[in-house]
C-alpha cells in the first residue's frame, strides 16, 4: 500500500496527495486529475491489481479475447503440431494441400504464415505486432516445454 501525505495546495483550496509506489510518485490535485512527481508519469504507475492502467483499458479483467488469444485460436483451429527438436521450438502448419516445419522464432516463413492467417480469418486486416509477439511467446512456450522432442530433417 502506497505511503500517503496530505497538504493543502499552494494555488487553490483542494487537496493533494503525494502517493509512494513501486514506481516513483504521483499527485492526485483533488480535481480528479493526476500529475508526476519526480520524473515518473502517472500512466505508468501500476493500478491496485497490479497492471498498468493502459493494459486496463485495453484488456479489461473478464472482457473479450485480445488479439493474442484470437491468434493463438486460430493456430489451433489449423490443428498444428508444436515440438522441440535439441531444444529449439518448432510448429508444423498446413500449406496448400502439404504441410510445413517451421522453427517458431523464425523472423521470416512462420511469422509470414501467422500473419497470413489472421488475415485471411479477418477480413483482410493486418494483426498488431504486439499480438504477433506474444502469440509467438506463447506458441514458443508451449513447444518448449510441452512439445514432444522431435528429429527434424531439412531438405537443400
Amino acid at each position: 500500500m502506497p505511503d500517503e501525505t496530505t497538504r493543502r495546495a499552494p494555488d487553490a483550496d483542494s487537496l493533494e496527495t503525494d502517493a509512494i509506489n513501486g514506481n516513483g510518485a504521483t499527485r492526485e490535485t483533488g480535481h480528479g486529475s493526476t500529475e508526476a512527481v519526480n520524473g515518473t508519469t502517472a500512466a505508468a504507475a501500476p493500478s491496485r491489481n497490479g497492471t498498468s492502467p493502459r493494459a486496463e483499458r485495453e484488456h479489461p479483467v473478464g472482457s473479450a479475447k485480445s488479439t493474442a488469444d484470437r491468434l493463438l485460436e486460430l493456430v489451433r483451429s489449423e490443428g498444428v503440431e508444436l515440438f522441440k527438436h535439441k531444444g529449439g521450438p518448432y510448429i508444423t502448419v498446413p500449406v496448400g494441400d502439404h504441410r510445413e516445419t517451421y522453427p517458431v522464432d523464425d523472423e521470416g516463413s512462420f511469422l509470414d504464415w501467422l500473419n497470413h492467417l489472421y488475415y485471411r480469418r479477418s477480413g483482410g486486416r493486418a494483426a498488431p505486432l504486439s499480438a504477433l509477439t506474444d502469440a509467438v511467446r506463447s506458441l514458443r512456450g508451449r513447444a518448449k516445454f510441452d512439445g514432444s522432442d522431435l528429429v527434424v530433417h531439412r531438405r537443400v
